[in-house]
């Protein structure tokens, strides 16, 4: 009879190459696994299993899910009821591998060259009880020193998490099950490459959607789905995001691509479904083409945020330069656009050189992108209080001054933007102005090449 020997360490390794599915609990190779994933890192999964059921109770041991399943979330589907559910997180080790070798023969080889061999009676904390086949018995208070040999390895249920469904099944045989649950483990975000023209008037957008799997789990010739929108799934329902370090499986190095995945509107939703099927690993990261080379018109701006802050000379750095992108059916994008980081491009010739980045809100058909690559380095800002006035005890007037130079090469039309409180208002300037809200005055500054334009403004408070 050979035996087969484990140490401490090696009888848990071992255990877990012993893994054993019940059959009721192996997926349906012609079902589905399709997982619908939310910007927020949420997962929605639906597994699609086969099982073999009595008619009245039975109880399911199924494996093969991530460990941040969420069991208040499991919905069931299946032909009868669901009475109980429960999810055992707990990895068998080591004790729990001998345990269940009690009555089994087995035999103890220790270090010193010594040997027992017989049925192993009882196996606790501190007591081992060996039966020979004398009939006598060897009592020892542990393990240290010993190497434990067995015929069988029993079969642990190494396989974890596990999820215990009680479920009353109208009719017997085999029948699918179907299980919705929510979980964290996987999230999606959208990166974009942003090309714009020689002449800045075009732009093209590429898009990727960034997949990262968090999870313990791998999941296999899945039904991917992507949703951008905002999901409100109460207080305390977000859950940080991975911090540990995720392998690259596949990224795409070209600026453009061919193909793309369209959105459909579901709910108040957008969602895209990848085509085929999909699968991804533990720690691993895919990089998929989402927006394929659309192209919209773009128009340039300049803008600087009035404040108080005293500035006795003229500096650059102050004025933000920002690009608004039409993203109509007319001439723009013309598809919705989740939320995520673009990296703006300028055409060089034949090549491009990298202006910016920015963050891109989720975008419906019909709207504007405003992006902002950087501040302007040749137009110069001082902004100065010329006056203050006292009028009572309840009303008092602020003058400023703002100076624009412009040292570029062409002209360029600066839009000034002053944020005023619920009691002020302006009574007085030199530029007309137009209120973008009620506490956002707006006065465009056309300022030509090499010149120097002033603004002056009266704001008055009434308390």
């Amino acid at each position: 009879m050979k035996l087969r020997s484990i140490t401490y360490l090696s009888a848990v390794l071992v255990a877990l190459s012993a893994i054993s599915t019940p059959a009721s609990a192996q997926l349906d190779q012609s079902g589905d696994l399709n997982l619908t994933l939310y910007q927020d890192g949420t997962m929605l999964v639906f597994d699609s299993r086969m099982v073999d059921l009595s008619r009245g109770e039975n109880i399911l041991k199924l494996t093969g899910f991530p460990t941040s399943l969420q069991l208040n979330s499991v919905l069931p589907q299946l032909n009868g009821t669901v009475k109980s559910t429960s999810f055992d997180l707990n990895r068998p080790g080591f004790h729990t591998m001998i345990q269940r070798l009690v009555g089994q023969h087995v035999r103890l080889d220790h270090n010193d060259g010594g040997s027992v061999t017989g049925e192993l009676v009882e196996y606790s904390s501190g007591l081992i009880v060996i039966k020979q086949s004398d009939g006598s018995h060897v009592v020892l208070p542990g393990l240290d020193g010993y190497r434990i040999s067995t015929e069988n390895l029993p079969d642990i249920g190494t396989d974890f998490p596990v999820l215990t469904l009680n479920v009353n099944a109208n009719a017997a045989g085999n029948q699918k099950l179907g299980l919705y649950y929510l979980s964290h483990g996987i999230q999606w975000q959208t990166e974009y490459a942003l090309i714009l023209s020689e002449n800045e008037q075009r732009a093209v957008l590429n898009g990727w959607a960034v997949i990262q799997n968090g999870s313990d789990k791998r999941f296999d010739n899945a039904r991917v789905q992507l949703v951008a929108g905002d999901l409100n799934l109460g207080r305390g329902a977000g859950q940080a995001r991975p911090d540990r370090m995720m392998r690259v499986a596949a990224m795409e190095s070209q600026m453009a691509f061919d193909g793309g995945v369209e959105s459909e509107s579901f709910f108040e939703y957008q969602r895209f479904l990848l085509p085929g099927r999909f699968s991804i690993g533990p720690n691993e990261i895919q990089k998929l083409g989402l927006i394929p080379e659309k192209e919209s018109a773009a128009r340039k701006r300049y803008r600087y945020a009035s404040s108080d802050s005293r500035m006795e000379v003229a500096r650059g750095g102050l004025v933000q330069v920002m690009f608004d992108i039409e993203n109509s059916r007319e001439d723009g994008f013309g598809m919705a656009i989740p939320s995520g980081t673009v990296k703006i491009y300028k055409k060089d010739g034949d090549e491009l050189q990298l202006i910016g980045q920015d963050d891109l809100r989720n975008t419906p058909v019909g709207a504007t992108i405003q992006i902002t690559t950087g501040m302007a380095f040749d137009i110069l800002v001082m902004e100065t209080v010329t006056a203050q006035n006292r009028i009572s005890d309840r009303i008092s007037e602020q003058s400023n001054k703002i100076d624009i130079k412009n040292e570029r090469k062409e002209s360029a039309t600066v839009e000034v933007t002053r944020h005023l409180s619920s009691t002020q208002r302006i009574t007085q300037s030199t530029i007309p102005h137009t209120m973008r809200s009620a506490n956002v005055a707006v006065f465009e500054v056309p300022v030509r090449q090499g010149e120097t334009k002033s603004l002056e403004f009266t704001i008055r408070t009434e308390r």
